[in-house]
């Protein structure tokens, strides 16, 4: 009688857990890219969007973040991370021009990477192996001190960037491996 009573009581427990748990369950939201997009305010956005949206943001939301590849956006939050493909054809890279100092990197944190110099027009030019101007336009660095680009994918050539009267060049590239994030290799340096 005694362990009777005592599966009784084991099984109206077990049946007490399962329903808190299920509810448990049905009420938590679950956590996915799409969920990440809408807790930063992004959902119903294209990537090209996104991505720009998110290279301007100042502040650092807690325990979310983004950071981007040749190809993927890769938004995570704790220690969960969601791939988003970059279309084909595209390339994203953010640059850092500097005067003094900047932190190194490869691979662009789309909110917490900070760079030197903010609201400060520079003019980019990205010219091909060939020898074609890709790019050429005055861009003005976000208030997170970087410029984000949208380019072609695959491409080789040279990134230059002039402010005032300093100058930088440096090899850029868009290919799968290539860098999203330049900051070390653009100290603005005074014109011979």
């Amino acid at each position: 009688m005694k362990i009777n009573r005592m599966l009784k009581i084991g099984g109206a427990l077990l049946i007490a857990i399962t329903i808190g748990v299920s509810a448990l369950l049905l009420n938590t939201k679950r956590v996915n890219a799409e969920s990440i997009l809408e807790r930063l305010g992004l959902q119903n956005q294209d990537l090209s969007s996104v991505v720009l949206a998110l290279d301007e943001r100042l502040d650092e939301p807690q325990d979310i973040g983004a950071r981007i590849t040749g190809e993927d956006l890769l938004l995570y939050q704790g220690e969960e991370e969601f791939k988003v493909a970059i279309p084909d054809g595209l390339f994203f890279v953010s640059i850092a021009p500097y005067i003094n100092d900047v932190h190194p990197c490869q691979i662009h944190n789309l909110i917490s990477c900070r760079g030197e110099l903010y609201g400060e027009t520079m003019l980019i030019t990205i010219t091909l192996n060939d020898g074609t101007v890709l790019f050429s336009e005055e861009r003005t660095t976000q208030a997170n001190g970087f410029i984000g680009l949208w380019l072609p994918s695959g491409i080789e050539g040279t990134l230059s960037v002039e402010m005032s009267n300093r100058i930088v060049t440096h090899p850029i590239s868009t290919y799968a491996n290539s860098d999203t994030c330049i900051t070390t290799p653009l100290k603005l340096l005074p014109k011979a």
